[in-house]
């Protein structure tokens, strides 16, 4: 009867041992249409089924915010808030509210770098160039309607002060988008996933202690400027090119001077929130050196920059990202081709 005892004890035992340890998990991987772009999620799950319906749902988040952001949509909130310029503050949905916050925190932080106000600076650029027939303004009439501080937010409700202005979110939306997502996903339980706009914006979930982070490789043309590791972070790069240099990015204006950035640049940073990074990314390419500058005092940001006299970094970049810059950079080859950001590695 001991005997018997003791083997049932022992396999009690090892039941508990069993249920505390976490079954081992396959990693889950979709891709789809969102913001303009494609959102590559890849989320490691104990059931294939669970992790692909995970998915789904921090897409459905995802699409949800996109609605709301849809600048060419009459019928989106932003569309609606723009119409509503120098009108009284209008319902806005929680996420949109949210968004013009953090926006009008960011234009304080990078020293005006950035502003989502920019939007009469690039109606009037696309009217010169004949590709928009809304509303004419001056160059002048553009930019003294240009600041977030003319962002009124007050219990739910968000206006434009002025007459003409407009919102233009852009540079900062699929950062968001990624927050919302990774949302969903945290409160499903998940503890590694992989969020990325091709290599714009990416965010991780995890890996957990023990586990090694995420490789990311950051591109500059089409080579590789170096790689970084993610855990529980976000990195987003921000480029533009030379007018006629062969660029597909979107134009880039500085909030302040209203004049578009026509040189080759680019910024990646790291920092906690993908819409924090991306927002920093703008501003560290209108103002290499006086946004890089800004990153002297404590942020929880990093960042590595290039432009037309080489590369720079924050203080603390190298060693918060555990950079690895490759061997020229700067001055890369334009033919070798760029491997994509690691997903979590595939389990059998």
């Amino acid at each position: 009867m001991s005997s018997i005892r003791i083997c049932c004890a022992a396999a009690s035992l090892l039941l508990a041992v069993a249920a505390a340890v976490p079954a081992f998990g396959e990693t889950v991987k979709e891709s789809q249409p969102l913001m303009g772009g494609i959102v590559d999620i890849s989320v490691e799950s104990s059931d294939r089924d669970h992790g692909h319906e995970l998915i789904r749902e921090a897409v459905a988040a995802g699409q949800k915010l996109q609605s709301e952001l849809a600048a060419d949509d009459e019928s989106s909130d932003l569309s609606k808030l723009n119409a509503a310029a120098g009108l009284a503050p209008i319902a806005v949905p929680l996420d949109l509210y949210r968004l013009l916050a953090l926006s009008q925190l960011m234009t304080r932080s990078t020293g005006s770098a950035f502003d989502v106000t920019i939007g009469p600076l690039v109606r009037n650029r696309r009217t010169i160039s004949g590709s928009d027939h809304g509303p004419h303004f001056t160059f002048d009439q553009a930019l003294s309607l240009v600041g977030a501080d003319k962002i009124v937010l007050k219990s739910g409700k968000a206006g434009l002060a002025k007459a003409g202005m407009s919102v233009d979110v852009s540079a900062v939306e699929r950062g968001y988008c990624l927050e919302r997502m990774a949302a969903v996903l945290r409160k499903a339980g998940v503890t590694k996933a992989l969020l990325q706009f091709d290599d714009t914006a990416v965010l991780a979930i995890g890996p957990p202690a023990g586990e090694p982070p995420f490789r990311i490789w950051i591109a500059r043309g089409k080579s590789m400027a170096g790689s970084l590791l993610l855990r529980d972070r976000s990195v987003a790069t921000t480029r533009v090119r030379q007018r006629g240099n062969g660029s597909s990015s979107a134009p880039i204006v500085d909030p302040r001077s209203g004049r578009f950035v026509e040189a080759d640049r680019q910024a990646t940073v790291l920092a906690r929130d993908a819409a924090i990074a991306q927002a920093w990314s703008t501003a560290l390419v209108v103002d290499p050196d006086g946004a890089l500058g800004l990153l002297d005092e404590p942020r929880d940001v990093e960042a590595v920059t290039f432009d037309e006299r080489g590369a720079h970094t924050s203080p603390h970049f190298i060693a918060e990202s555990q950079w690895v810059a490759l061997a020229g950079a700067p001055d890369f080859p334009e033919s070798d081709p760029v491997p994509p950001p690691q997903p979590p590695e595939e389990r059998d």
